[in-house]
């Protein structure tokens, strides 16, 4: 989610970040699925970059289960941005929360070599072909035993 996005404002983040465990069918179980998919050990030592990390919360779970990842949390609003680092500044050096446009691409220099790079309820903002872009450059820059791993909304087939 970017702060330069049309039809998302910071008012939009702060409905969401309100809503989400109502507005969002399953989205506990959601997260646990998605976690169990990470293809390392929790005593292993990997990086995880999350895509639009919103106020953390996946994130803090992330380093709770990981004691040895580290983390790069990155979101486009300021608001979410600011309850990211305080649900992870108990991590200190672990945990780096920074901002970033989504639908740019100056930031993919940043995931090289990540082991995990994961996202959920974000990537459905992109076109297909900012979709295209995002999985090619990703796949790209991952850890040759990494993974990207996605929960998001998409739409269905429709004859």
């Amino acid at each position: 989610m970017s702060q330069d996005r049309p039809g998302w404002s910071e008012e939009d983040s702060t409905l969401y970040e309100q809503l989400a465990l109502v507005a969002v069918p399953c989205r506990e179980e959601q997260l646990a699925t998605l976690i169990t998919q990470i293809p390392f050990g929790v005593d292993e030592s990997f990086r995880i970059v999350e895509l639009a990390c919103g106020g953390g919360s996946l994130a803090r779970a992330l380093m709770e289960l990981y004691p040895r990842a580290t983390l790069l949390a990155m979101d486009g609003s300021s608001s979410m941005l600011r309850a990211a680092r305080q649900r992870l500044v108990g991590f200190g050096s672990r945990a780096e929360v920074a901002s970033f446009d989504l639908a740019a691409d100056d930031w993919y220099v940043r995931i090289e070599g990540a082991g995990c790079v994961i996202s959920t309820l974000a990537l459905h903002h992109l076109p297909d072909e900012g979709k295209r872009r995002l999985f090619r450059s990703v796949f790209d820059r991952l850890h040759q035993t990494g993974a990207l791993l996605i929960a998001d909304v998409i739409a269905g087939f429709r004859p």
